[in-house]
């Protein structure tokens, strides 16, 4: 059996053991720590320390609390959409907003750790909790990033800023690596680039094989008669 292909057994292998691990045990902590940042990423914007809040509902689905921006919400389209003109006493002032997004985002978003860590259990070689750690960081980043994302798109849809030209592009972009690449892709990446072993595996079909040592011979004397 070639060495590609008992690396896809073993992936599948640890794949069915990883997804199982994080479905049963690891999604609730996952989910929790990926809130916490959030939350914190949230309250660095301005006016965010005192009204950002994230919480996660029974349903697991999200709950974004953030500042409303007040040059967002001047807008005259802004002040119809919150019925300033029904009202009949000017402007509305709002300071925080709350969004609602589906629980299967932030899941599918932390799915690309199982994915790393069989692949990388999967993979030839030793040592490899430092690269376990610093891949889970790096995947752990981007997670934060396309939760970032999702509620830029949350928040502008309820706007309606985000539905048509170039910030419509962008985010729906922005949201489409998000959701479609990322989990997937990110994952391959981050272990070719920290596991040499594994990338010479995959890229050249075969584990190197080990240097047989060299024996020099000795030279033969010449006998004259």
């Amino acid at each position: 059996m070639s060495d590609p292909l008992r690396f896809l057994l073993r992936a599948l292998v640890f794949l069915a053991l990883m997804l199982a691990l994080w479905w049963l045990v690891l999604l609730n902590p996952l989910l929790a720590g990926l809130r916490l940042s959030a939350e914190l990423t949230l309250r660095l914007l301005p006016g965010g320390s005192s009204v950002s809040h994230v919480t996660i509902g029974p349903d697991r689905n999200w709950t974004f609390q953030v500042p409303a921006p007040a040059a967002i919400v001047n807008q005259e389209k802004t002040q119809q959409m919150l019925g300033a003109a029904a009202a009949g006493s000017g402007r509305i002032k709002i300071r925080s907003m709350k969004v609602e997004g589906a629980a299967r985002f932030p899941i599918l978003f932390t799915v690309s750790l199982p994915l790393y860590w069989a692949i990388l259990l999967a993979a030839p070689g030793h040592r490899r909790l430092l690269r376990m750690a610093s891949g889970t960081a790096v995947l752990a980043t981007f997670a934060l990033l396309s939760i970032a994302v999702y509620a830029i798109r949350l928040v502008g849809g309820y706007f309606q800023l985000t539905t048509e030209g170039l910030p419509g592009f962008l985010t729906d972009s922005a949201m489409y690596l998000a959701v479609g690449v990322v989990p997937y892709l990110a994952p391959v990446l981050v272990a070719l680039s920290l596991d040499g072993e594994l990338r010479g595996l995959i890229l050249a079909g075969e584990a190197a094989p080990a240097a047989a040592p060299t024996v020099s011979a000795a030279p033969r004397r010449r006998y004259r008669r």
